[in-house]
């Protein structure tokens, strides 16, 4: 039975893995965090010790929602066992190999303001979601986490971690443009450079040279696109 604090839930070489977040009474306390794996049979193996925010408290129930653009970790586990951990707070990135040392990475993300056309996006999902005909109608905690009053969207949207360790990250895409910003870097953490996606695009696997993503068509029909990656982005199959 998987612990009521846990945080993540994947699927790795057939292996369950889990990211076990201590409860803290006052949600926010800093914690050892855990991603391991839980197999069928024998011991679980600990990928990665992460430092985060709790977000359970004693006796939670594993239910707590967060905030409409407030503040919760992106991560990552690869194929092999390999883990990347942001807290979110800032572009700022711990990578855990399957062999050799840990590493981290610290770069810069442009700040993207939360408009009220945002918000009111979100208010409309949220409401398509419950089906609910108001935000009044909304379940009291609902309604308090969208009340609040983030500025700011997030300054990391996505991390993937390729079969040969490569780390691809992509930071918040600014509204109104096409194409999203994803840097990446080696499995010993060197720089190899920065790639242009179309801001749809999600990487799903790939290695060094290519990459294989799920991104809308012209139709908004999610489309599996293969990329052979170089220097840029310089073919499609």
């Amino acid at each position: 039975m998987l612990p009521m604090t846990t945080a993540m839930i994947d699927m790795v070489a057939a292996t369950l893995v889990v990211l076990d977040v201590p409860a803290a009474q006052d949600t926010g306390t800093m914690v050892n965090a855990v991603y391991r794996t839980v197999p069928k049979t024998g011991a679980p193996r600990v990928l990665a010790t992460v430092r985060m925010r709790s977000m359970f408290q004693p006796g939670s129930d594993g239910s707590r929602r967060t905030a409409p653009f407030g503040r919760r970790f992106v991560s990552d586990v690869g194929a092999g066992g390999a883990v990347a951990h942001s807290d979110w707070e800032s572009y700022t990135v711990h990578v855990f190999p399957v062999r050799g040392t840990p590493w981290r990475i610290e770069s810069h993300a442009p700040a993207r303001a939360v408009t009220q056309a945002d918000r009111d996006s979100v208010i409309n999902q949220t409401l398509k979601t419950f089906r609910a005909p108001t935000v009044a109608s909304l379940p009291p905690q609902l309604r308090a986490q969208l009340d609040a009053k983030f500025t700011t969207f997030p300054p990391l949207g996505l991390i993937r971690v390729l079969r040969d360790g490569t780390v691809w990250i992509r930071p918040v895409v600014m509204a109104g443009e096409a194409q999203a910003r994803w840097d990446v870097f080696s499995a010993e953490g060197a720089r190899l450079g920065q790639v242009r996606l179309p801001a749809s695009a999600r990487v799903k696997d790939g290695e060094r040279g290519w990459v294989l993503v799920v991104q809308l068509n012209d139709d908004d029909v999610p489309t599996v696109v293969k990329y052979t990656v170089r220097q840029a982005i310089n073919s499609r199959s």
